[in-house]
């Protein structure tokens, strides 16, 4: 039995690549989808607002009325478009995608 603490080593043991979120997210025709689509939603979420939390650029410019499903929305276009990077681990590809839909127009200030 492994027991995982709160490490960067476990956490990495259990990181989505971004083929892996396009498949929870339904957009893999490959592979028939086995759950609905909220699973890909709250981890997108749960991404965004662990991201938001630790201070990282990358989402603070995000629209206040942003749905669950408009973020898995430009996550999944993203993937479709970028599947040379399908490997790379999910949570920077959400926070990638999510930036270049929504980039900062103003300087932010910490």
């Amino acid at each position: 039995m492994v027991i995982c603490t709160l490490s960067l080593s476990c956490y990495a043991a259990y990181v989505r690549t971004g083929e892996m979120l396009l498949h929870e997210c339904g957009a893999n025709p490959k592979i028939p989808l086995k759950e609905p689509r909220s699973g890909c939603e709250h981890y997108i979420k749960g991404v965004v607002m662990g991201s938001k939390l630790v201070g990282h650029n990358s989402v603070k410019c995000l629209p206040n009325e942003l749905s669950m499903n408009q973020q898995a929305d430009v996550v999944v276009t993203f993937l479709k478009t970028h599947p040379n990077e399908l490997q790379a681990n999910a949570p920077r590809l959400i926070e990638k995608s999510l930036q270049e839909k929504y980039p900062c127009t103003t300087e932010i200030k910490k």
